[in-house]
C-alpha cells in the first residue's frame, strides 16, 4: 500500500462515514472493467503489464531450523517456499542467467535473533568507505564477507508438477525461472566453481551454455558445527539453439 493510498484511508476513516450508493458502484465497476479488457483476448492477460513488479521465485535450502525445517527437512531444496524439487544429495540441474558478487555483512547471533537486515555492497571499497572490513587485522575478524546473487533456470524434476515451471527450451525440458543468494560457506562452496567456469569453460559463450548440477551437502564448520551447505559442478554445454533461446527469453 503506497503512502498516499494510506492517507486516503486515513482521512476516510475521520470522516463520517459516506452515503452507500450500490447502483453508483456497479457503474463504477462496469466502466473500470471495460477499460481493463477493451483488447483482451481470451486467456490472456493485457494492459500495463510490464508496470506489474515481478521476481523470480526463491530457491531455498531447509536447515535445521526456521519454518521451512516444520515441513521439510535438512539439505531439501524448495522453490518459492512450498515447491520440494529434490532432498540432500540430490542435483537439480540448473543454467546459470546471470551471477553478481556483492559484500554483506556479517550479522551477530543477537542481530539475526533482532531481525537486523545486513547492510550489503557493490564493492570493497565502498565496504571500507563505510566503515567496514573485509580481512583479519590484528586478531579481529572481518565484518563483511563475500556474497553472491545467482539468477538460473531450474530444470523440472522427475515427478514434479507445479506452475512454476513453464518455460519450454529445444531441448526437450521445462525450466523453473529462479534465484539463490549465497554468502559466508555456501559461497566459498560455489561463488569460485562458477567464477572458474565463466573465465575457462565458458569465457566466450557465457554462463548459458553450460549445465550445472546445483545440490546440497553436509559438512562441519570450522567452529565444529554440522551445517547444509549447497554445490555446483558443471556437467555438460547446451546446445547452440538453448543459448539462443534463452538470450531471447531474457531479452537480449
Amino acid at each position: 500500500m503506497t503512502k498516499k493510498s494510506v492517507a486516503e484511508v486515513q482521512a476516510f476513516a475521520d470522516e463520517a462515514a459516506p452515503t452507500f450508493d450500490p447502483a453508483a458502484l456497479e457503474a463504477q465497476d462496469e466502466v473500470d472493467t471495460r477499460v481493463a479488457l477493451r483488447n483482451t483476448a481470451l486467456g490472456e492477460i493485457s494492459g500495463d503489464v510490464d508496470a506489474v513488479r515481478s521476481r523470480a521465485p526463491r530457491l531455498k535450502i531447509v536447515y535445521g531450523v526456521g519454518k521451512l525445517s516444520e515441513k521439510f527437512n535438512p539439505g531439501d531444496l524448495v522453490l518459492d517456499n512450498d515447491c520440494f524439487l529434490v532432498k540432500k544429495g540430490e542435483p537439480l540441474v540448473v543454467i546459470p542467467l546471470k551471477c553478481g558478487v556483492y559484500w554483506k555483512e556479517y550479522l551477530s547471533r543477537e542481530d539475526f535473533t533482532n531481525g537486523k537486515i545486513p547492510a550489503t555492497y557493490p564493492d570493497e571499497a565502498t565496504v571500507i568507505k563505510q566503515g567496514g572490513t573485509t580481512r583479519w587485522a590484528n586478531n579481529v575478524g572481518p565484518t563483511f564477507s563475500l556474497a553472491m546473487n545467482i539468477q538460473m533456470l531450474i530444470r523440472r524434476p522427475e515427478a514434479i508438477t507445479s506452475y512454476l515451471f513453464g518455460v519450454e527450451l529445444p531441448d526437450g525440458h521445462v525450466y523453473a525461472p529462479a534465484e539463490i543468494d549465497v554468502d559466508k560457506s555456501a559461497y566459498n562452496s560455489v561463488g569460485p566453481v562458477l567464477r572458474n567456469a565463466s573465465k575457462l569453460s565458458l569465457h566466450k559463450l557465457g554462463l548459458t551454455a553450460g549445465v550445472f548440477e546445483f545440490a546440497t551437502k553436509s559438512t562441519v564448520s570450522k567452529t565444529g558445527n554440522a551445517t547444509i551447505i549447497p554445490t555446483i559442478k558443471l556437467v555438460g554445454f547446451n546446445s547452440e539453439e538453448v543459448v539462443a533461446q534463452v538470450a531471447e527469453l531474457c531479452g537480449q
